[in-house]
């Protein structure tokens, strides 16, 4: 009988149980059901774990499963499906919105439009200043880059040609040839009278000189450098012949 079965081995390949000298049936299977790797006929070893190192559940012992991710769905890195964390964040440090845990996004801006510095795209903050002090109609403290005020008047009062509000130089004389104090460079005011109160001719605005006498040679109170008003007569009321206005002649 033991004769038969060593032949029937050596013909088949297979002993009268049917396996092979290995110990493995013609499926390729032991006697306790695993193959030559190791694995039974649902695909998993003597520990319950399958061809890629999962178990039942699907799972490593790491905890992972076949695509890398654990039971809570986060891969060995922790990140989920999706590329988020468990605190929601990517591995660039972004939530889904697009925004880090300062609240600002990759271009450096949060929600409402300003960066860390508090500016928004257009280079404003929201008092609408921009970095330098300047606001968006190109001023700052009054006055725009190329220093000049909405009027166009640099800090010390003049414009680019020179002129102050009040359309004086900086020499100190209006356009119409006048300084503040109303006298050109002549030293004369709009009437022709100088500092003194006198014209050219050396009168003042009544008409009379330094001396205190008139054109026609009378001083204020109506007398000439002689005495004499222009009646002939002296203060005392006679004439160069002494006789009064009545005609009477003057008696020492």
């Amino acid at each position: 009988m033991k004769i038969l079965d060593n032949l029937y081995t050596i013909f088949t390949g297979y002993d009268k149980n049917g396996y092979d000298q290995h110990g493995f049936d013609k499926e390729g299977y032991d006697q306790s059901g695993f193959d030559r790797d190791g694995f039974d006929r649902n695909g998993y070893d003597k520990n319950g774990m399958d061809r890629y190192g999962l178990d039942l559940a699907g799972f490593s012992n790491e905890g992972y499963d076949r695509r890398g991710f654990n039971k809570d769905g986060y891969n060995r890195k922790g990140f989920d499906k999706y590329g988020f964390n468990r605190n929601g964040f990517d591995c660039n440090g972004f939530n889904k919105e697009g925004f880090d845990g300062d609240g600002y996004n990759s271009n450096g801006f949060n929600e409402i439009g300003y960066d860390r510095d508090g500016y928004n795209r257009d280079g404003f903050n929201q008092e609408n200043f921009d970095r330098n002090g300047y606001d968006r109609a190109g001023y700052k403290n009054g006055y725009n880059r190329g220093g000049c005020d909405k009027d166009g008047y640099h800090r010390d009062g003049f414009n680019d040609a020179g002129i102050d509000r009040d359309g004086y130089h900086r020499d100190g004389f209006h356009s119409d040839g006048y300084q503040r104090d109303g006298f050109n460079k002549a030293g004369l005011d709009r009437d022709g009278y100088n500092r003194e109160g006198f014209d050219k001719a050396g009168y003042d605005r009544e008409g009379y000189k330094k001396n205190g006498y008139n054109k026609q040679g009378y001083d204020r109170e109506g007398f000439n450098i002689d005495g004499y008003d222009r009646a002939g007569f002296n203060r005392q009321g006679f004439n160069r012949d002494g006789f009064n206005r009545n005609g009477y002649y003057r008696y020492d």
